[in-house]
Parts: C-alpha cells; sequence; structure tokens
C-alpha cells in the first residue's frame, strides 16, 4: 500500500490509546507553557517584572524545549538528556503551579506529568514506527527503507510485487 501514489510505503496507523496519549503529552507540554506564563504575570514586584516573567519564563522553557526535547530538536540528545529537558520544563510547570499557592493541584499535575511521560516514552520505544530513529527525535528519521536489512535490493519497495519507477508528472515538458 502506498501513500497517496508517491511510491511509498503508507505508514500503519497507530492504536488509538497511541495517539491519545501523544494528544495528552502536548496538552501536558501547553499546560506548563500556561502554569509558567501564569506564575511569571504573578510573581515579582511591579509591572516590569510581571511582563519578563509572564512572557519570558514560557518562553525560556520553549526555546530549551524546541532546542533539546522536541521531536525535531536542533539538537537531538540521546534520550536521558530528553528525559532530564523535559524534567526540567514539566517539572518548572509542576513547580510554578505550587508557587501560587495550588499545592494538590501541583501534586495532581505533577501525577499526570510523570505517568505520562512515561507511558509515552514505552509506547514510543515499543511501537514499531515510533522508537528511536522513527521520527521521535531521539535518533536520525530515516524511513522505512533505511536500515541494516534495507539495502538498495532489500528495502519494501524491491521484489515482486514493486511497482516500476516513474517519473513525477509534472504538468509541462521537460525543457533542454
Amino acid at each position: 500500500m502506498t501513500s497517496e501514489g508517491h511510491g511509498s510505503p503508507a505508514a500503519p496507523a497507530s492504536p488509538p490509546w497511541f495517539m491519545a496519549n501523544e494528544l495528552l503529552a502536548f496538552l501536558v507540554e501547553l499546560a506548563a507553557l500556561v502554569m509558567l506564563s501564569w506564575w511569571g504575570f504573578t510573581a515579582g514586584d511591579g509591572t516590569t517584572a510581571h511582563l519578563l516573567l509572564g512572557i519570558g519564563a514560557p518562553a525560556a522553557a520553549a526555546a530549551v524545549w524546541g532546542l533539546f526535547a522536541a521531536p525535531r530538536a536542533r539538537f537531538p540528545l540521546p534520550l536521558v538528556g530528553v528525559l532530564l529537558v523535559k524534567a526540567v520544563v514539566l517539572g518548572a510547570g509542576v513547580y510554578a503551579v505550587h508557587a501560587m499557592g495550588h499545592s494538590m493541584a501541583a501534586v495532581l499535575f505533577g501525577i499526570v506529568v510523570a505517568a505520562n511521560t512515561a507511558a509515552a516514552e514505552t509506547f514510543r520505544h515499543r511501537m514499531p514506527d515510533h522508537g528511536p530513529g522513527r521520527g521521535t527525535g531521539h535518533g536520525p528519521d530515516r524511513g522505512p527503507d533505511h536500515g541494516p536489512d534495507h539495502g538498495p535490493d532489500h528495502g519494501p519497495d524491491h521484489g515482486p510485487d514493486r511497482e516500476p519507477d516513474r517519473e513525477p508528472d509534472r504538468g509541462r515538458p521537460d525543457r533542454d
């Protein structure tokens, strides 16, 4: 089966529980940024401090996340490094809730953060198309045709059921 006729294999659909946990992970990450912003706008004395902390804290957290922990991080880290960055950023969100005087909410948010992060990392590394090197940001994303068993004549596009190579239809004649 190919993806929209482009000659590349279609990715199998992920189980619904996996996608639900990925959605929860994204919402937890957003919640941490919101909590940091909320804390920042209430911490410190004066309007300048409120603005700097309210905008700066979540901006710094998002920058660190994007550089080191995002699926397409600028500087990909090994799993331990990614988990450390996640612990710092998400932990800062939990601490922000506590610092605003909502201790029980901080405990609940911390439990959700820990459980979701543990489940997400476990699922990503056990799912065949979501483990290291499969679009998670924890290794080179080489796609389905690369790896030890997928040399030039061993990939899924080779064999008796392989479609012939076709030039892309550009809708215009080639120019010399």
